[in-house]
């Protein structure tokens, strides 16, 4: 594998690791505060 591909892969794992963060964020709020909540969070785009 090239070695020039590299940073993109890095900064597509920094990405796909962040959502995962954001996910996990997500799961837990749902836990604590409920859907509806949650919801309401991301769909104001915060």
């Amino acid at each position: 594998m090239p070695d020039e591909n590299k940073p993109v892969d890095d900064r597509h794992d920094k990405l796909r690791q962040r959502r995962r963060e954001f996910e996990q964020a997500c799961c837990d709020y749902m836990d604590e505060f409920g859907f509806e909540w949650v919801e309401e969070f991301t769909l104001n785009g915060a």
